[in-house]
């Protein structure tokens, strides 16, 4: 032990210095020292040290050791700036989705079905057409071409083509082109059936340029290629019409 003024070697026990002669410090006792520097932090070196200089030393380099916690309290606050890391990395995911749904091509098939309260036709029928528009000498065929295209308009809404032309559209100018706009709506209505399919999960075989081939070319099979031409087109839109149905639970 040292001399608290001057620094001097003091006798073991002693209270007073012998080369200045000044009176030493009461030596506090160990619970002022533990209450000073914080039970929990020293109570590692509690009862291996004196609480002379060198004890008190040892325990300030105990407050190091707290100011070492301090560090790893800063390793959880940059724990905390990973987090953050985290963030950027979803706003990173929020970013790389921008570039593929502005570059995206339209796909149809990936277009949700319309929804809708009432069920379409789906049973339509080359004979019953055939006799329908006899009895009716003809009137049913005009009747067949409207509800057609209201339906086929119905079930395909949304998939980004114009809608079919109603029945005045298709008489007023099937007599302007004499009969060629007939067969511009007919190719017109079987592409977009045929198109929509996919959005349905149902195959549809012919295009309206199939359609248009069994109707004019056909027709020097003694006369039955628009027969066929008919059948088919009904075939197609039962199918849609179907599942439109099936689609709203109308079944």
């Amino acid at each position: 032990m040292n001399c608290y003024y001057c620094g001097s070697p003091l006798p073991q026990g002693g209270r007073f210095c012998q080369e200045c002669g000044k009176e030493q410090p009461a030596m506090q006792a160990p619970s002022a020292v533990n209450d000073q520097y914080g039970q929990g932090s020293q109570g590692g070196y509690q009862g291996n040290y004196d609480y002379s200089g060198a004890g008190n030393g040892q325990q300030s380099y105990g407050g190091q050791q707290s100011y070492g916690d301090q560090q790893a309290y800063g390793d959880q606050q940059y724990g905390g700036q990973q987090s953050y890391g985290g963030q950027q990395a979803y706003g990173g995911q929020q970013y790389g989705a921008l570039p593929a749904a502005q570059g995206a091509v339209f796909d149809i098939g990936q277009v949700p079905p319309p929804r809708g309260i009432t069920p379409l036709k789906s049973n339509r029928g080359l004979l019953m057409y055939i006799l329908l528009c006899a009895v009716t000498c003809g009137i049913y065929g005009l009747f067949f071409i409207y509800k057609l295209a209201e339906d086929i308009n119905t079930a395909c809404a949304g998939d980004g083509s114009p809608a079919i032309g109603g029945l005045g559209e298709y008489i007023g100018y099937s007599l302007l082109t004499c009969g060629v706009y007939s067969s511009c709506w007919t190719f017109n209505l079987n592409n977009r059936m045929k198109a929509n399919g996919r959005r349905y999960g149902v195959s549809i075989e012919d295009d309206g340029t199939s359609i248009l081939l069994w109707s004019t070319v056909g027709a020097m099979l003694c006369g039955l290629g628009p027969l066929i031409a008919m059948h088919k087109m009904c075939k197609n839109a039962n199918a849609i019409c179907e599942a439109y149905n099936r689609y709203n639970n109308l079944v």
